[in-house]
């Protein structure tokens, strides 16, 4: 099904928080708790992504596995509407990737919920390590057995 993923050779990247910073004028487009498992909610904090700044540490970790041979697979709950600016900014910001992968437009599962079926998917085994910020996302692919880099905001 997903023929980039090599066994034991794919690094996933979460984007909002991970490969950017997230711009605090975005926080007021987030949608209220009981909004936040519909897409469409999401989608004026998504198309706003191009304010976000690079996350250096990450983005140079993203490059040296990407020069190594490795599959580096972007993966975010952000909905497809904002592929264009979410491609627009890793070329911006020279973030070499061989997937990105997004919530289809119609797809209302909570991003935690959304990135749980998606690494079932892909199947957990085939991926080496995980770079992600979100708590409950990095516990449960650790719980999958995958190796996690979380990055912290403090």
């Amino acid at each position: 099904m997903r023929n980039f993923v090599n066994h034991q050779r794919t690094v996933l990247f979460d984007f909002d928080g991970t490969l950017s910073i997230v711009s605090p004028e975005r926080d007021h487009l987030i949608p209220p708790p009981h909004q936040q498992g519909y897409e469409r909610a999401w989608r004026p904090y998504n198309l706003a992504a191009h304010m976000d700044a690079p996350h250096v540490p990450t983005i140079q970790l993203a490059r040296s596995l990407y020069a190594g041979g490795f599959n580096v697979v972007v993966w975010t709950s952000r909905g497809d509407c904002a592929r264009l600016i979410s491609q627009d900014w890793l070329r911006v910001n020279n973030v070499p990737y061989n997937a990105l992968l997004m919530r289809a437009a119609d797809d209302d599962r909570t991003p935690a919920q959304y990135k749980f079926d998606l690494l079932r998917s892909i199947n957990p085994e085939r991926v080496l390590m995980a770079v992600e910020d979100d708590e409950k996302v990095a516990k449960h692919l650790r719980r999958l057995g995958v190796l996690v880099v979380q990055v912290d905001h403090s």
